[in-house]
């Protein structure tokens, strides 16, 4: 029972109560409306209202009707914000998927206007919050000459818990818009019974996209910070003393075949 309890309220600690639980209660009774309800009486709250009361009443009649139904409606609950947790991943996916390297989007419009463009610095990726990862790997690149998904790992073993916070933040502000992202695609299926989901959903997802990709963007500055304030401490944990302040191109080179293991080790 111990156990239980100290597992109970690790979870509470952490959210869980808030972001799956509570949320998937929720969802039940919008399902509970649309069943009710259906597309033709979508408002009307005379209709629901008769419903909630005749079932609230035979729920006070049978007291084991009435625990097993809550403890049945917790477990759903629990099980449908862990799903909506699953189909967020599955929308994170699609938020940062990528395709190779080709024509940059934008490169016609920037040519039409005068402009030389810089290619590294062009869109190229489906969609916004892919571009961003991508524009910081190039961004990295071009100023240190190293790849900042190699340098990123090594650099958070080297970075205070001060530096690391504000990214654990901004990296659980991010997780939370992909678990609304997951309700939005539950909402729109209930949406097939009952039309109001489908407004409902449609907000949900609109929230969910724009807080993933303020999260995300204020994610990247921060990593992007990180590399600007610690890419020297990487090189001398590697053994590399630097000819100058910044890492020059071949130095660059010499730590990624270092960080893939694709050279010998660096002397210093």
């Amino acid at each position: 029972m111990t156990g239980i309890l100290t597992e109970v309220g690790r979870r509470l600690n952490s959210g869980w109560l808030l972001s799956v639980w509570l949320p998937g209660i929720l969802f039940l009774g919008v399902a509970g409306c649309a069943v009710t309800l259906g597309h033709v009486h979508a408002l009307d709250a005379e209709q629901l209202s008769v419903r909630v009361d005749a079932t609230s009443a035979e729920l006070r009649e049978r007291l084991g009707r009435l625990v097993v139904t809550f403890g049945v409606a917790a477990v759903a609950a629990g099980i449908i914000g862990t799903t909506a947790g699953g189909v967020g991943a599955l929308v994170e996916r699609w938020w940062l998927r990528t395709r190779p390297a080709g024509t940059p989007r934008a490169e016609a419009p920037a040519a039409s206007d005068g402009q030389t463009p810089i290619a590294a610095y062009l869109p190229t990726q489906p969609t916004a919050m892919s571009e961003q990862l991508r524009q910081l790997e190039a961004r990295v690149r071009a100023q240190y000459w190293i790849s900042v998904t190699l340098a990123w790992p090594r650099i958070w073993l080297l970075v205070n818990d001060t530096v690391r916070q504000p990214l654990l933040d901004a990296r659980a502000r991010f997780a939370e818009a992909v678990r609304l992202a997951g309700w939005s695609v539950l909402y729109l299926l209930v949406g097939l019974w009952w039309w109001p989901a489908l407004l409902a959903a449609g907000v949900v997802y609109s929230t969910a996209w724009w807080r993933a990709r303020t999260s995300l963007a204020e994610f990247t500055d921060l990593v992007e910070a990180a590399v600007d304030t610690h890419h020297r401490a990487l090189a001398e944990a590697l053994g590399m003393t630097l000819s100058r302040p910044g890492i020059t191109e071949s130095e660059g080179a010499l730590i990624d075949d270092q960080l893939r293991k694709a050279g010998p080790p660096l002397d210093g």
